[in-house]
């Protein structure tokens, strides 16, 4: 079941071999060709996000995050970068703070406000752009001072900011999980929360059994 990170908020889906989406406005560049989508480092893939992301939102896309001009779209700059983990169910038992760095999700912004939010992944010996848009991430990092990770749980469709502040660290929803009993005004330590997403698991698979097992349901 893939994570709502790798789905595309905006509709517009940067695939191995790169894509452009508009509104069916021309490209200012016609001979723009679809860029590969496999770069050596996180940043590089950034980079080249960035450079094309006027063209890859529409005028409904750019509403959603503010963005009035190609100039503005061309002029944000990087506001945050933290590191992507994703919790896979059979780590579950594991009470082991999660701290590989699958990917990286980038706030742009101009002045102090974050505006859009950009994700690459790791996939293989290469860095390839995954998500833009990410508006919930916008959010709550904007929402919550001294993230330090997002955390990604794909079985169950959950996200989470990793905050520390004053060398303690704990685990936030992005959104209320009213199913899963969590609230996004509350903060969790990671064992906590990790008994909580356990138990969560089973209730889904002892409602669903093997259309969850399998990764069948639409949620």
């Amino acid at each position: 079941m893939k994570t709502q990170l790798i789905a595309l908020i905006l509709g517009c889906t940067l695939a191995l071999n790169g894509c452009q989406c508009n509104d069916g406005r021309k490209p200012q560049d016609d001979d723009m060709k679809p860029q590969p989508n496999a770069y050596k480092s996180p940043e590089e893939a950034l980079k080249q996000t960035q450079e094309h992301l006027h063209l890859l939102l529409n005028e409904n896309q750019r509403k959603v995050f503010g963005l009035a001009s190609d100039e503005e779209i061309q002029q944000l700059t990087t506001k945050l970068a933290v590191p992507i983990s994703y919790l896979q169910l059979e780590r579950l038992g594991d009470t082991t703070r999660i701290q590989n760095d699958d990917g990286y999700w980038y706030g742009l912004g101009n002045g102090d406000a974050t505006k859009i939010g950009i994700s690459v992944e790791r996939a293989g010996d290469v860095w390839i752009q995954s998500t833009i848009g990410m508006k919930k991430f916008v959010q709550a990092t904007s929402r919550h001072s001294g993230v330090t990770r997002l955390v990604e749980v794909p079985g169950l469709e959950l996200s989470f900011v990793e905050l520390t502040e004053n060398g303690r660290v704990s685990y936030v929803p992005i959104a209320d999980y009213a199913d899963a009993k969590l609230s996004a005004d509350r903060r969790y330590a990671w064992p906590e929360l990790l008994r909580i997403l356990d138990g969560y698991r089973v209730q889904l698979q002892r409602e669903f059994g093997d259309d969850f097992t399998k990764g069948n349901l639409e949620r």
